[in-house]
């Protein structure tokens, strides 16, 4: 029988900022169809997402993952997702952001931790670990709402045996991607396709060849899938490959563009402010981060 995991609506807990090394941050709350982001976003920082109630579809670099509640979604450091939610069903979720550095430097001085970087980055575990992760779950919202000296340490040693069981248990996840076979599952690999191959010449008749669907039914039903053209689907997924570029990296602008599939500078000029009302370089400067590596 699985455990109840407390919840409380709105409650959030922080330890340090986000440009600090050992941020930790935790976020309890409903969302709602209405709500749902336009596209997929990025963030510099490790996620834990855990759907707690309802239903909801995660999109992982274009490919869309149906959840059930108490599983796990771990995102590393901009890995480009979005959380879809259904129309008239309200969903709870619990979000625990944390640094990279919090991995890379204090956790593990070097050592890789594979269930990150899992190819279907989700975990679903039967009731014997499921309870463990609750219990651990729950502790660390019932650490963070008392009050003692040391409760941030406290806080950080549950967490780290938290991400010791998903480590330690990966091999016992029983969350499996279904394999797309009929013609309308084919539709739904274009997405991912442009996420891997974005900065190749990419358009509509390519896609369209590479899947042997008419570039008509392509047309149609990727904007009805996705609400995007593909065009607009390719430039926005450049963009953020060139906003993470921007952010991580001291590349000249130009080295971008072409790292990043855009036709020349002017296009891509053209475009990224288009999608972020700022210029590349004017991007680069409000939101380079120093602690960023």
């Amino acid at each position: 029988m699985t455990q109840t995991l407390l919840y409380k609506e709105n409650y959030k807990y922080d330890i340090q900022s986000m440009e600090q090394t050992n941020y930790f941050h935790m976020d309890y709350g409903t969302r709602y169809y209405e709500i749902n982001m336009t596209f997929q976003h990025f963030h510099p920082f490790t996620e834990f997402y855990i759907l707690l109630k309802g239903d909801c579809n995660h999109t992982i670099e274009g490919q869309s993952f149906p959840l059930k509640p108490l599983d796990i979604v771990t995102l590393k450091p901009y890995l480009l997702h979005q959380s879809k939610y259904m129309r008239n069903k309200p969903s709870q979720r619990l979000i625990l952001t944390f640094s990279a550095e919090f991995i890379r430097d204090v956790l593990l001085n070097g050592q890789t931790l594979n269930f990150i970087n899992s190819e279907v980055p989700i975990f679903r575990f039967k009731d014997e670990i499921k309870n463990d992760l609750i219990t651990k779950l729950n502790n660390l919202y019932k650490t963070s709402n008392e009050s003692f000296a040391s409760k941030n340490i406290k806080i950080y040693s549950i967490f780290l045996d938290l991400i010791y069981t998903l480590d330690s248990n990966q091999s016992k996840n029983c969350y499996t991607a279904t394999e797309a076979t009929s013609s309308k599952n084919k539709l739904l690999q274009v997405a991912p396709f442009i996420h891997k191959y974005y900065s190749m010449e990419l358009s509509l008749d390519s896609l369209a060849r590479e899947f042997y669907i008419s570039p008509y039914y392509l047309s149609h039903k990727f904007k009805d899938l996705t609400g995007f053209t593909i065009t607009q689907y390719i430039h926005m997924t450049r963009v953020k490959r060139a906003q993470e570029l921007l952010l991580e990296t001291d590349l000249k602008i130009i080295d971008v563009v072409e790292r990043c599939g855009f036709g020349s500078l002017s296009q891509f000029n053209r475009i990224f402010k288009k999608i972020t009302s700022q210029t590349p370089s004017l991007y680069r400067k409000n939101n380079h981060l120093d602690y960023i590596k």
